[in-house]
């Protein structure tokens, strides 16, 4: 009976053996054996270094390098504040929301100051027009036998009265957008959207003056006025900050208004009956 390999199925002899798994390791490991290995991975280059004299230059140099001071008034941001304040009598809609966007904090300071001052020298015309003797009584008596210190006296006044107004109209918009209207926002962004308020009470302000030692009324009509332009710049302003609706932004104009003037009146009438006790007292230097 004929045999047969189980691996290889070649016919065997009697007695014979066959060596086909011994073929097949040896030619396998000799396979192997022949693959040629993946080379090893390179290192990537290094950097070269900087010289060691040439480093030492720079970080001096760096350390010793101050930036260059410049110029106490900037020609380019006054000719720029300038032309800011010609568009808001030339473009006034498109001023106002740009003023808002692009807020700046020196410009609100200065519009206060410029104010205050203004108010400051209009007190002093009044005084000399006879016009605030009943609420400057207390100054003048005060320092009836020195004009100057008179004078200075009236100028800080007014210098004052306004500075305060004007913070008090920042505070009263600030808490009405906080507390009533929800609409959070930093005092200092609230303070600086309110930059053409002050600019228009600035403008009638000084139209005032002009007018006011020719026909005194038509001052009192300036400033009418000058109050009526600033509350729709305020509109303005606010409806650009806070992006309310029409209706909604006018009843924050009206809120704002209305504890404004009565904060401002509540002021005057607990101050009275201290000033004619000081008005009572007071004797001339």
């Amino acid at each position: 009976m004929a045999r047969f390999c189980f691996y290889c199925g070649r016919e065997l002899a009697t007695g014979e053996k066959c060596d086909c798994r011994v073929h097949q390791s040896t030619s396998a490991g000799s396979a192997t054996q022949t693959k040629q290995a993946p080379p090893p991975p390179q290192a990537p280059p290094r950097p070269k270094a900087a010289p060691q004299g040439k480093a030492a230059h720079t970080t001096r140099a760096s350390h010793t390098a101050r930036p260059k001071s410049g110029p106490v008034f900037d020609k380019a941001a006054i000719l720029a504040g300038v032309q800011q304040f010609v568009r808001y009598l030339a473009r006034p809609v498109e001023t106002i929301r740009q003023s808002v966007q692009y807020a700046d904090p020196r410009r609100l300071l200065t519009l206060i100051l410029l104010h205050a001052a203004l108010s400051g020298v209009a007190a002093l015309i009044l005084s000399q027009l006879g016009t605030l003797d009943l609420l400057l009584q207390l100054t003048v008596a005060g320092s009836a036998d020195n004009p100057a210190l008179g004078a200075i006296f009236l100028a800080v006044q007014g210098f004052g009265l306004t500075l305060a107004m004007d913070l008090l109209l920042i505070i009263i918009t600030q808490i009405a957008l906080k507390y009533v209207f929800k609409a959070s926002y930093s005092l200092v962004r609230v303070a600086s959207s309110l930059s053409p308020v002050f600019f228009y009470s600035i403008l009638f302000l000084v139209l005032a003056l002009f007018s006011l030692t020719a026909v005194p009324i038509s001052s009192l009509l300036m400033l009418a006025a000058g109050l009526a332009v600033s509350a729709i710049a305020l509109y303005l302003a606010l409806r650009q900050l806070t992006n309310f609706d029409e209706n909604r932004c006018f009843m924050l104009v009206v809120f704002i208004l209305i504890a404004y003037t009565s904060v401002i009146s509540m002021l005057l009438s607990l101050a009275t009956p201290v000033l004619t006790v000081l008005l009572d007292q007071t004797l001339p230097l």
